[in-house]
């Protein structure tokens, strides 16, 4: 039961973790994408 517990924990950190990740890189992309689209519409 102990390594069941620790595999939860593992696969629990994990997730998090990929989940972090990915809300990260959707926030760069995001603030990229704006940055672009407002230099591009300024320049224009």
């Amino acid at each position: 039961m102990n390594g069941f517990l620790k595999f939860c924990a593992v696969v629990g950190t994990g997730i998090v973790l990929v989940i972090g990740a990915a809300v990260t890189v959707a926030a760069v992309a995001l603030g990229v994408a704006s940055v672009i689209s407002i230099s591009t519409g300024a320049s224009l």
